[in-house]
Formats: C-alpha cells, structure tokens, sequence
C-alpha cells in the first residue's frame, strides 16, 4: 500500500515539509533528488578542500 504522500514526492520529484503545530520538523524527499543532492554535497566538499590546499600552499 503506497501512502499518497510518497507517490507525490516521488512523481513530482518535489520535497514535502512536514509540520507539527505549524513548524517544519521533517523533509520527505524522492530518492533520486536525494541521492542528486548528496553528490553535489561531496563535489562541493571536495572542490573546498581543494580550494583550502591551494591556499595553503599545498598541492591537489
């Protein structure tokens, strides 16, 4: 049984918020977008450090 928000975070490739009391407490995200998100994190950590090594004199 697919609940009715999964099956529209994941056709929609959208994040859902979910609230308590009117405050964000959650994020339900389709996994594609997820999985997207996480790699440009790690290309974005890695393009920082590298940036970081310049600076400080060092090599790639």
């Amino acid at each position: 049984m697919e609940c009715e928000a999964l099956r529209h975070v994941s056709e929609e490739q959208r994040l859902m918020v979910i609230t308590q009391h009117g405050e964000a407490k959650a994020v339900l995200q389709d996994i594609v977008s997820y999985e997207q998100t996480q790699e440009s994190l790690a290309l974005l950590k890695m393009l920082a450090q590298s940036s970081q090594s310049i600076q400080a004199g060092g090599s790639l």
